[in-house]
């Protein structure tokens, strides 16, 4: 017998990678088929193989419902209407704190001994109970060739500091990113953030210094941006080339409290990386 469990993706890219190696471990452990659903996710809108290769031969899995068995159901739910709900994620109050449901039904953030023996289960959320699990993202997630290629087209940079400005729903000090910055004996920056202003903030600080910027963030009026930018694509993308430049950085500054800035910290420290 086929034991199934589906991923429904959530979150930013981050949080998305972070429940996906969740479900990973728990499939290998388990040897239950993992079903990978993103592209239902409003903040992806894409399989997870546009972006992303799964470097990890004892994993069977799928992007498609059709591998599971005909007739199988989810709570008297058939496997089109989970397949084609559109997005599982609810604010439930002002201070973003989400829950993952489909309907009424709850959707589990983390699995119990009891759950082992369920034919199908479904699983959301960032999975990082026990604090977040990077060195699993570095493990098994790998960045797809053509996608790096289009990355490493950008121009190299240097003697570089890399600068990650989180400044919407999570707010960063700008004051100590100044304070960083002038003691440090780089000339060039890379600014990675979801600030529309911070460039032109940075820059009146020190006119002096090559500050490079690949990626603009839209003004997204507070909200974390990926859910208020349209193009999915190129939000992804951004973010990769982002993390690219930041990982490969001389200096890392970086914003406390972000999933970003402490998945960079992971790959740095590991001396791995998606790429």
């Amino acid at each position: 017998m086929n034991y199934y469990l589906i991923y429904k993706g959530t979150g930013g890219l981050i949080h998305m990678l972070l429940g996906l190696v969740y479900c990973i471990n728990y499939c290998i452990k388990y040897k239950n088929i993992l079903i990978i659903d993103v592209i239902s996710h409003k903040c992806y809108k894409h399989y997870l193989s546009d972006f992303f290769i799964i470097n990890c031969s004892l994993l069977t899995y799928s992007e498609d419902y059709n591998i599971i068995e005909p007739n199988i159901k989810f709570n008297n739910k058939s496997m089109d209407y989970i397949k084609n709900y559109p997005d599982v994620e609810f604010n439930v109050n002002p201070n973003t704190v989400y829950k993952y449901q489909i309907d009424n039904i709850n959707i589990r953030r983390k699995f119990s001994i009891n759950d082992v023996k369920r034919k199908i289960k479904i699983f959301a959320g960032p999975g990082s109970y026990g604090g977040p699990k990077f060195n699993l993202i570095i493990k098994y997630i790998k960045v797809k060739p053509d996608i790096l290629n289009i990355i490493k087209e950008k121009p190299i940079i240097k003697n570089y500091i890399g600068i990650h400005y989180r400044n919407t729903d999570i707010k960063t000090n700008f004051n100590d990113i100044i304070s960083k910055v002038s003691k440090n004996k780089y000339n060039n920056i890379y600014l990675a953030t979801d600030d529309h202003s911070a460039y032109y903030k940075l820059k009146s600080v020190f006119p002096t210094h090559n500050i490079y910027q690949y990626t603009k963030p839209i003004d997204s009026h507070g909200l974390p941006i990926h859910y208020a930018y349209n193009n999915k694509y190129n939000l992804v993308l951004n973010l990769l080339i982002d993390l690219y430049f930041l990982y490969n950085s001389d200096e890392f500054i970086y914003s406390e409290g972000s999933l970003v800035s402490n998945f960079v910290l992971s790959m740095r420290n590991e001396k791995q990386s998606i790429f």
